[in-house]
């Protein structure tokens, strides 16, 4: 048995995940699995947790996927062989992923989920920001944020009740939520030291 688990983290849109990988990452020296997906960079630090590729691609590698899953227009997916590679630490996925890896996953490493939550109003406020800046009109931004809240909705109903570990990070509250998740990382071997 492997003695490194994997953190899944999840958590609605605009919940904070990413943000607190690239912190982990920053800050602990960890590292997140690129999964594959046909979406286009949103940013910069966006390309840390994703492999970018086209359609054609992803369906010559869907065979050897342990999670993989459509949502919003685009395909995500992760190989075995990548949640085998102890070099990974983290893994940022959406419900129906990490239901289709607890399935489909034949290795011997202990996969431990920690559910993001964070209210919708402060979810709403990140994601209209963010899309604010790929629109050209608030309408169009907000129409998008309503789509994602929406969708986000049915996706991970039943998410927060299913994971190992539920960590709060509502505006205010994202030193402790960091805390908070570095005592999981802690907990479960993946980090040895809070001091940085």
């Amino acid at each position: 048995m492997s003695d490194k688990p994997l953190i899944c983290i999840l958590g609605c849109s605009g919940s904070g995940k990413s943000t607190i990988c690239l912190e982990l990452e920053q800050k602990y020296n960890l590292k997140q699995i690129p999964s594959y997906t046909t979406r286009k960079p949103r940013n910069q630090y966006d390309k840390k947790g994703h492999t970018f590729i086209s359609y054609e691609e992803f369906k010559s590698i869907e065979n050897d996927l342990v999670a993989c899953v459509e949502t919003t227009g685009a395909k995500y997916g992760v190989t075995q062989e990548q949640i085998n590679n102890e070099e990974y630490d983290l893994y940022v996925v959406d419900f129906t992923g990490l239901k289709k890896l607890w399935s489909n996953y034949k290795g011997k490493r202990k996969i431990i989920s920690v559910y993001i939550d964070c209210p919708l109003s402060d979810r709403y406020e990140r994601l209209n920001k963010r899309y604010t800046k790929e629109f050209d009109t608030f309408k169009e931004a907000n129409e998008k944020t309503l789509e994602r809240i929406v969708h986000d909705a049915g996706e991970f109903y039943l998410a927060k009740a299913s994971c190992d570990y539920v960590i709060d990070n509502h505006t205010g509250n994202y030193a402790n939520a960091m805390l908070k998740i570095i005592d999981v990382c802690m907990e479960n071997g993946i980090i040895q030291n809070k001091e940085f």
